[in-house]
């Protein structure tokens, strides 16, 4: 999967992706959220590169949109509650989400 071609959603979708494993487990409002973003079909080959990858690599992936799909506080800001909405979809926020998200506010 050639990561320079991704568009907004599939980049959005990898990055909710790794929020969602946070916990070491995506439920099913978590999948369905991740549906809505990308086809079934692409979030499968989203997976297997997520899944394929280190958590170093997954970091470096996202990092490397900054500037396309994060670069102003604005953007930054429409991930993070992206992110957010995500951790409460299971109306559960655990630490590892609480520290994923605070990693992730540094990151973005």
């Amino acid at each position: 999967m050639d990561v320079s071609k991704w568009s907004y959603n599939d980049f959005k979708a990898y990055l909710l992706l790794y929020a969602a494993n946070a916990d070491l487990i995506v439920v099913k409002e978590e999948e369905d959220i991740l549906k809505q973003i990308v086809s079934k079909k692409r979030l499968s080959k989203l997976k297997k590169l997520y899944s394929a990858s280190s958590d170093y690599e997954i970091i470096q992936t996202i990092m490397s949109f900054k500037e396309k799909y994060f670069s102003s506080d604005d953007e930054k800001d429409k991930l993070l509650d992206e992110i957010k909405k995500l951790f409460m979809a299971d109306s559960d926020y655990s630490i590892l989400e609480k520290n994923t998200f605070i990693a992730l506010q540094k990151i973005l």
